[in-house]
């Protein structure tokens, strides 16, 4: 079995555990989330703002994408969550993509509030921005066509 090394406030420990989450449920800190997992929860909070709350979904597929291929062609061993079938893969995916997804909100509800919005904006300003453009084409288009009557 492997051994962390987990640091905690400065102090460190060695964990002897088969994952990541068993060493940290060891010390009672499983509820808290990892750098790595803080940066996912943001990013998965900014796709939600731009894919309209299926943010975790997209990600997902994704990562199963990768991961089920990667099983494939280098075997199950290899791949994050040793499935080939992509519809497991998925499944596995988005459970944990969820589960960091509320701890993040939950230890950082600005910051994951931030980040829906900021990409809510980014997809109104897209949207919103190719709806002025077309109807601005319309607008001239009409005002030239009027011009030419006169």
């Amino acid at each position: 079995m492997p051994i962390y090394e987990i640091t905690i406030d400065g102090e460190e420990y060695e964990v002897d555990a088969p994952d990541e989450e068993t060493a940290l449920a060891a010390l009672n800190i499983g509820d808290q989330t990892t750098m790595s997992e803080d940066l996912q929860g943001f990013g998965t909070k900014i796709l939600d703002g731009l894919l309209f709350g299926f943010g975790d979904e997209a990600s997902s597929a994704a990562l199963a994408a990768i991961d089920s291929t990667r099983a494939r062609l280098f075997g199950k061993e290899l791949s994050t969550m040793g499935e080939e079938d992509f519809s497991a893969s998925y499944e596995k995916m988005l459970n944990r993509q969820r589960d960091v997804e509320q701890r993040f909100q939950e230890q950082s509800p600005g910051i994951a509030l931030a980040a829906e919005v900021a990409g809510g904006v980014g997809t109104g300003l897209l949207t919103g921005g190719a709806a002025l453009k077309g109807a601005a084409k319309l607008a001239g288009k009409a005002g030239t066509t009027r011009g030419s009557m006169l």
